[in-house]
């Protein structure tokens, strides 16, 4: 019986390391431009006080506070182009008070496009969304 337990126990434990963070509904419905982290906002653009970058060139989405305590770079393997698809991308960010944060070969399935050219990707593995926008000229 101790051996069951135990056979259960671990596998309950190895099946909890390996599990999915799933997106919440807000994601999705959020304005903006932000990034989520376990559920968390913990990078938000504010058009006041932050600059976007966006480079199709070297497919990366920037945005930066102006006194460069908070942001995020999302360079992409490859530009999103529908949603459903996989993209790969190396993640950068930083909160105000926060240390620096660096993912590489993050892969995000796109979620949503907006009119805006806002464009939601989702990392279920990590728990990480992002919300990123084509700047057009």
């Amino acid at each position: 019986m101790k051996k069951v337990l135990l056979i259960l126990l671990a596998s309950f434990l190895l099946g909890a390391c390996h599990h999915s963070k799933e997106m919440s509904p807000s994601f999705i419905k959020g304005d903006g431009l932000y990034l989520q982290s376990d559920g968390k906002t913990v990078v938000q653009y504010d058009p006041k006080t932050w600059q976007l970058g966006y480079s199709a060139a070297r497919k990366e989405f920037r945005a930066f506070s102006d006194d460069q305590s908070s942001y995020y770079i999302l360079t992409c393997h490859s530009l999103p182009e529908k949603v459903g698809e996989a993209v790969k991308a190396d993640l950068e960010w930083a909160s105000a008070g926060g240390s620096i944060r660096k993912e590489s070969g993050l892969s995000f399935t796109v979620k949503q496009f907006g009119d805006d050219g806002r464009i939601w990707l989702w990392n279920s593995k990590k728990g990480i969304g992002i919300v990123v926008q084509v700047l057009q000229k």
